[in-house]
């Protein structure tokens, strides 16, 4: 994964300070294929990991296009009023999100675009040079970029999708625990600190959601 911009927490707050979240029409229509497209990729590379062997050529490819799909929707999310989709559902995302927010989209520029730079050309140099072979080392290194931009997906979208909801914002919260939670439970390489404290820090914002509630319904 790329890495950690100083002072991230601070892009967070700005941008629940100044409301500039994403909406869910957004989130659908250019952020689910980055994640579907992750996915995929993932478990591509997780099977042959796991396997123990080289990463044929044809799969290489395979992967390089699901980075080429997250690209087209990564451009797409930085200029949403051009999202070639539905009629009625680019008027809405046109007229709902035409604007990001500054931090967000320099978070995107940064954690999507220098990984997918990183990872394509991971892939490029072998698929370039007919003579050379995935390794077992390159593929963990591509997959841990992956991996990367899912953790980054599902902490933007825990910090950043207008739910307008609390309910929904506790899920969203405890729904990225999950997530870290899992990745710690099926990861063929992974130090487990930094996931571990990551779980520990999203479900204490989610009991502070929680405890919100709570005495907000108490004083009412």
């Amino acid at each position: 994964m790329a890495n950690k911009i100083k002072e991230e927490e601070k892009l967070y707050e700005e941008i629940e300070r100044d409301k500039g979240f994403i909406s869910p029409e957004l989130w659908t229509a250019v952020y689910g294929r980055i994640e579907d497209s992750l996915m995929i990729a993932g478990l591509i590379l997780e099977h042959y990991i796991a396997k123990g062997s080289p990463l044929p050529r044809d799969q290489g490819k395979l992967v390089m296009d699901y980075m080429a799909i997250i690209q087209q929707a990564f451009h797409n999310g930085i200029n949403p009023q051009i999202i070639p989709d539905e009629k009625q559902r680019f008027i809405r995302v046109e007229r709902e999100t035409h604007q990001l927010h500054k931090n967000v989209r320099l978070l995107l520029g940064h954690y999507i675009g220098n990984d997918l730079q990183a990872i394509n050309f991971m892939i490029g140099d072998i698929l370039d040079s007919p003579e050379r072979e995935f390794t077992l080392e390159v593929e963990t290194k591509i997959w841990t970029r992956v991996e990367g931009l899912k953790d980054f997906l599902n902490t933007l979208r825990s910090r950043t999708l207008d739910t307008g909801n609390l309910s929904m914002k506790i899920r969203a919260k405890l729904t990225l625990v999950a997530a870290l939670l899992e990745k710690m439970l099926g990861s063929p390489t992974l130090d487990k600190t930094e996931e571990i404290n990551r779980a520990k820090e999203e479900l204490v914002l989610a009991i502070k959601l929680v405890d919100g509630f709570i005495q907000k319904g108490a004083g009412g």
